[in-house]
């Protein structure tokens, strides 16, 4: 199989375990005091989320390709965690710095991809 169809599949793979974060986020956390203050605790709740075939095939995708699947993934953490709602803890803690919530959630994809490589 070409290896582009290969990553075409992985990639429609991902999207439907994004999907269950997308459904998760829809289910917010709804007070402050359940947001997660960290990368490593919103990681732990992903992946409390997600199947094992679900975390199988985010851990075989290309840490590159976990961008063309951004407007999902990005608002199912955003929404979830409440980064548009003032949770500065995990904005702090995802950039170092103060920053806009889609850069934060793009710091907690990743670190969710590094944690399914271990």
């Amino acid at each position: 199989m070409p290896r582009s169809c290969t990553r075409s599949i992985a990639a429609a793979f991902v999207i439907s375990a994004w999907m269950t974060l997308v459904v998760a986020a829809q289910n917010q956390l709804q007070s402050s005091k359940d947001w997660p203050t960290t990368v490593d605790a919103a990681v732990h709740d992903i992946l409390s989320n997600l199947s094992d075939e679900e975390k199988m095939q985010i851990r075989i995708t290309r840490k590159d390709g976990l961008m063309q699947l951004h407007f999902g993934l990005v608002t199912g953490i955003r929404n979830r965690y409440g980064l548009l709602k003032g949770n500065d803890k995990l904005l702090l803690s995802a950039c170092g710095r103060p920053c806009r919530p889609d850069d934060a959630s793009v710091k907690i994809i990743e670190a969710l991809w590094e944690a399914l490589q271990k």
